[in-house]
């Protein structure tokens, strides 16, 4: 209870700074590079900030989604890594999400993928990079049914949040830096 409006505090700040505690105590187990460890740090902020407003409202506000593309240009230049990152990546991977998109509102004639995803792959692409699509895409997959399965469970609503999904596989492979969760095959 706030000791100033007498309020009752949602669980959610908790949960949030736990949350959080866990995933900055998780990227200190797993990178020792200072500075790499200081980028994840950040994104896992923004990367948080994203999944908790797609949960409560079903969207990725573009602010979030401009910081994000900036952070992930940042550092791909700063770590000096092909320059196909920045654009052709990217943009490959995000019409490859737009012909998903399509084709689920071909096939099931519904919206499966909100354009607030499609633009978060974007800068998800470049953190990861091109060889890790697959891993990042079958990540996503796994992650956005079960917890898919979870929301409608819950909520008993078709339409959930997929940015949390997306985020935590990006996370995930950023941890993988140093190859500690899938064998690193790229140079």
């Amino acid at each position: 209870q706030c000791r100033y409006c007498q309020k009752k505090i949602s669980i959610r700040y908790p949960l949030c700074e736990i949350v959080t505690a866990f995933f900055f105590i998780l990227s200190a187990l797993f990178i020792s590079d200072p500075l790499k460890l200081a980028i994840i740090l950040w994104l896992t902020i923004i990367f948080l900030i994203m999944s908790v407003i797609d949960i409560e409202h079903l969207i990725i506000p573009d602010s979030l989604q401009i910081a994000l593309t900036i952070s992930a240009y940042f550092y791909v230049i700063y770590y000096l890594l092909p320059l196909g990152r920045l654009l052709l990546e990217p943009l490959l991977v995000t019409v490859l999400a737009m012909v998903l998109k399509y084709a689920f509102i071909f096939f099931y004639k519904r919206d499966g993928l909100g354009f607030g995803d499609i633009k978060l792959i974007w800068p998800v692409t470049m953190l990861v990079g091109l060889p890790m699509i697959p891993y990042l895409l079958f990540m996503i997959g796994i992650l956005g049914t079960f917890s898919g399965l979870l929301w409608q469970g819950l909520k008993k609503t078709d339409k959930y949040p997929l940015g949390p999904s997306i985020t935590l596989a990006c996370y995930l492979l950023l941890l993988n830096y140093e190859g500690v969760i899938i064998p690193n095959f790229i140079p």
